[in-house]
């Protein structure tokens, strides 16, 4: 989805303008601070536990795209590719 779809002009624009973007690789060992916690890397699960915070501990799989309120709240997730056109309707349906 990088190559095909993150991008595309038109993505990485509205993006840039609506969102505070943030690729996030959970099976990276680090800690990750966000809404006020730090999540770090759990050596069981054999990912960084924010991917469980971020989709109520709905994770599925690769890849996982999230939109999270300013206060982290989850507005909307889906596991899957998606094209440039799904996407797009999924960030202007929760901006």
């Amino acid at each position: 989805m990088d190559r095909k779809v993150y991008s595309q002009q038109e993505v990485s624009d509205y993006l840039g303008d609506h969102y505070h973007a943030v690729k996030f690789n959970p099976e990276q060992i680090q800690e990750v601070e966000a809404f006020g916690k730090t999540f770090a890397f759990d050596d069981g699960l054999g990912v960084n536990t924010f991917i469980y915070f971020a989709t109520q501990n709905q994770f599925r799989g690769y890849p996982t795209a999230v939109i999270l309120s300013s206060e982290g709240d989850l507005l909307w997730f889906h596991t899957g590719y998606l094209s440039k056109g799904e996407l797009l309707l999924a960030l202007k349906s929760h901006n």
